[in-house]
């Protein structure tokens, strides 16, 4: 999946992005879901998850917590990442069972490339600047689905042009070599180091192929997904 996206911002100066995604499933089902959606008022919804669990189970849950973040989207005109992620685990937890849960990464690209983002328990996204810095954003509360009422801080950050927003599931961080150690989020660091010129597509390949490398082959244990929004201008 490749995308483009021009945000309007107050001013005359407008953000614009583009966001690639690569997924490929570990059975024939997955439980990851990633999106990118254009709100009515032009701002760019963007999200990651990954139900917990594989097969036809974990597939139908992603899909619901999918399509609740969507009708957000499609029917509210400003929609805040603290509402979605709270309408998303109100679906959550009313409709998957005790011992199950999600975890998730939602936000929104506003003006001239700020961004609110919450991430709920899910691998940290990585902020890729075009001086090569790499950011970590960490978990800012509790996973969706198990803890009713739960609450969630927003993280705010600022993607100047040429900056690049990293996201992906655990099975890039958890993909095992053949002497059993993981990739981790230090080889996602790796992995990205000197790529700040290029594009997302070519971004999100490298993480993935990585992530294949790693294993050297074996087949993955897990879904695995990576997606990239750059601000291009």
């Amino acid at each position: 999946m490749s995308i483009a996206f021009t945000v309007p911002a107050e001013s005359k100066a407008r953000a614009h992005y583009e966001t690639h995604a690569v997924s490929v499933p570990a059975r024939s089902f997955t439980g990851d879901f990633y999106s990118a959606m254009s709100a009515r008022d032009g701002g760019l919804v963007f999200a990651l998850g990954d139900v917990a669990g594989k097969g036809l189970d974990a597939a139908v849950m992603m899909a619901m917590l999918q399509e609740q973040l969507e009708h957000m989207v499609t029917e509210r005109c400003d929609p805040r990442v603290a509402d979605l992620i709270a309408a998303i685990d109100e679906v959550a937890s009313e409709e998957m069972p005790s011992n199950k849960f999600a975890t998730l990464v939602v936000g929104r690209f506003c003006n001239e490339g700020f961004v609110r983002m919450v991430n709920a328990g899910h691998t940290p996204p990585v902020i890729l600047r075009a001086d090569g810095t790499i950011e970590t954003i960490g978990s800012t509360g509790p996973v969706v689905g198990l803890i009713r009422g739960a609450a969630w801080r927003v993280h705010d950050a600022l993607l100047a042009p040429g900056d690049s927003l990293v996201l992906y599931s655990d099975g890039v961080t958890e993909a095992e070599s053949p002497e059993g150690e993981e990739l981790g989020v230090e080889g996602v660091h790796v992995a990205l180091t000197g790529r700040e010129g290029e594009d997302s597509a070519s971004l999100a390949r490298h993480l993935f192929d990585a992530t294949a490398r790693h294993r050297a082959g074996a087949p993955p244990a897990d879904d695995t997904t990576v997606m990239v929004v750059k601000r291009i201008g």
